[in-house]
């Protein structure tokens, strides 16, 4: 449980680290769009006054300020702009795509977009308050700050000529400005995927390490075994000879070959296994036999076939065994050595189902999955590694699936082993 903790504190501390990353680099964006727009604002305010200050018979043709007025114009290449008078009769207008066959229409819809934006950001400058969802400060402020980094702000300048007679300044973000807003997302994206790929390649360089660590592992303890497990058989044939007590010789050789079995099965870890077409319900019965003689005599097991008693899969018997074995011991902790182990064999259509149900204290639904993950384990000792080898077994070498069918805390909880049948 400690080892799968630490791996999910990890994962969330980089989730936090992109988190905090993506807002400061949105926040530090959104300063700098800020300030463009206040800057574009004040040079659409300065066109304003230099209109205004035209139509004053004291300003002649060669004034400073008609010269002035006359380099704001072209040096304009990036605000959208469209002066209007009272009647919304389009005066003039500035970096507007227009159609060709119906220019006037397409100034005029976006005439009336820019109405809307300049009213609808107003309008959520003051609604932001009284949303009952983002009275936390903290939220309401991120809030504000992806609105209007993401919005295309747009305003009005009014331009008083004097006798009843104005026109408006319509306009919106520059095309520098709509770029700029994008920049910390793609910036984020082009990050992600690079962290994904990188994350990936990692995993699958350390998981790959981690292959060939459990293979080397389970080949060793293999070999290790072997030898003393073939001199045991050894001294056992040699105790026949001198004594008389045949039952218990009978035991120690059935522990014996147990061993022998144990080694069988770590010496095919990392090998492909020979998968033989074998009767399931006799396998399980041989494996339930040894586990009721060396467990709890307060644990029942209950074998039903469901009238499936001839039914095969192709499975490596030595192998599965371990599964079934695994599957029983981890009940028998969740029952703490008292209760009912039953195992229910199904037949639905080419597959089998074999349901391991026990009566144990269940297991939470947020676990369904993270049980099988290496290193996790609720017992105060243990490596975490049963139910991984289970389902490396089962998926891998008998491409077959293994997951919690249901799980009742305080009841009982079954595991469903899915494979073809032969």
């Amino acid at each position: 449980m400690n080892i799968y903790l630490k791996k999910k504190r990890w994962k969330l501390l980089l989730l936090l680290c992109a988190v905090l990353i993506g807002s400061f680099t949105l926040w530090y964006t959104n300063q700098l769009t800020n300030q463009l727009k206040q800057g574009e604002k004040r040079k659409l305010e300065q066109w304003a006054e230099a209109i205004h200050l035209i139509s004053l018979p004291e300003i002649g043709p060669n004034s400073p300020v008609i010269k002035l007025f006359n380099l704001m114009i072209p040096n304009n290449t990036t605000i959208p702009v469209i002066i209007v008078d009272s009647n919304d009769t389009i005066i003039s207008y500035n970096n507007i795509k227009v159609s060709e066959t119906n220019p006037d229409k397409t100034v005029y819809r976006r005439l009336n977009k820019m109405k809307r934006r300049s009213i609808a950001y107003a309008h959520d400058a003051s609604l932001i308050d009284s949303l009952s969802l983002l009275k936390w400060k903290p939220l309401k402020y991120y809030y504000l700050i992806i609105k209007d980094h993401f919005s295309v702000n747009a305003g009005m300048i009014e331009i008083d000529f004097g006798n009843n007679y104005k026109q408006y300044l319509y306009y919106e973000d520059s095309i520098l400005l709509k770029r700029l807003s994008w920049f910390p997302i793609i910036q984020l994206l082009v990050v992600s995927v690079f962290i994904v790929v990188a994350y990936m390649a990692f995993s699958g360089s350390r998981k790959a390490e981690q292959n060939q660590v459990w293979v080397g592992m389970a080949k060793e303890t293999a070999h290790q075994l072997g030898t003393p497990t073939s001199s045991l058989l050894a001294w056992i044939d040699l105790l026949k000879m001198k004594t008389d007590d045949l039952p218990l010789i009978d035991e120690m050789k059935q522990d014996v070959e147990r061993l022998r079995t144990i080694t069988d099965r770590f010496s095919k870890i990392g090998a492909k296994p020979d998968l033989l077409i074998e009767p399931i319900i006799p396998m399980l019965k041989k494996t339930i036999s040894y586990l009721k003689t060396r467990t709890s005599s307060h644990v029942d097991y209950v074998i039903d076939s469901n009238n499936a008693d001839d039914l095969c899969a192709s499975i490596s018997a030595v192998l599965f065994e371990w599964v079934i074995e695994n599957l029983c011991k981890n009940a028998i902790d969740a029952m703490e050595g008292k209760g009912k182990i039953n195992i229910s064999v199904i037949k639905n259509k080419n597959q089998v189902y074999i349901d391991v149900h026990d009566s144990g204290k269940g297991i939470h639904k947020s676990h369904f999955k993270t049980i099988f993950e290496p290193g996790f384990t609720t017992k105060s000792r243990g490596w975490g590694l049963g139910l991984t080898l289970v389902k490396r077994i089962i998926e891998q070498y008998h491409h077959g699936k293994i997951f919690v069918a249901d799980s009742i805390q305080g009841e009982g909880t079954t595991f469903r082993i899915v494979l073809n049948v032969a």
